[in-house]
């Protein structure tokens, strides 16, 4: 949601060029996600009951930016202009450019996030982290800065993939209410550990 609306203020109500704003909306959400995690889950990640401390703070920062972004940008769903409207037919198939595109750059980051997290030192620290972070700890590895980064790069793609999503779905502050009660459910459902 805060992905779609903060390319509707850079694209429409900003003016700037349609690109340059989802470079400048999955930046700043990857901010958010970095503040978010070093403000409202860093201080709670060592206490004890840590899961349940970080779901439900997790689930009040998700509340505000809700509630503060119908504040800022009202209920309704608003325009975005998006520059690959139109659909490819082939045959009887409908694919939508939308669709396509979504399609192309999910395969492009599935891809990068393979490799990183296969070729690269930050991205084996990563893995050891979410593996073992008392072991990860150790053997050296920074646990606090994999977990900013962690936090930062999947908040910035999820910024992304709703921002791709958008034409599909349309954008409004509102749209994460019933992920946001639907995650809590899978979450307890789940269990913590899962």
């Amino acid at each position: 949601m805060l992905g779609e609306m903060m390319l509707y203020t850079f694209a429409n109500l900003g003016g700037l060029n349609f690109y340059l704003s989802v470079l400048f909306a999955v930046i700043l959400i990857g901010l958010a996600g970095f503040v978010a995690q070093k403000l409202a889950v860093a201080p709670l990640l060592e206490r004890e009951g840590a899961n349940m401390n970080v779901l439900l703070s997790t689930i009040g920062v998700g509340m505000m930016i809700l509630y503060g972004a119908a504040a800022i940008w009202g209920t309704e769903v608003v325009p975005i202009k998006f520059p690959y409207a139109g659909s490819l037919h082939l045959g009887k198939i409908i694919i939508t450019h939308a669709g396509l595109l979504l399609f192309i750059v999910g395969a492009i980051v599935i891809g990068a996030f393979h490799f990183f997290l296969s070729n690269t030192k930050l991205g084996k620290q990563t893995r050891a982290t979410s593996q073992n972070p008392r072991g990860a700890r150790l053997v050296g590895i920074n646990v606090e800065r994999v977990h900013s980064f962690t936090m930062a790069v999947s908040t910035a793609m999820a910024g992304l993939a709703a921002i791709l999503k958008a034409p599909m779905l349309g954008a409004y502050s509102s749209m994460g209410e019933p992920m946001l009660i639907l995650g809590f459910v899978v979450v307890i459902l789940g269990g913590m550990g899962n």
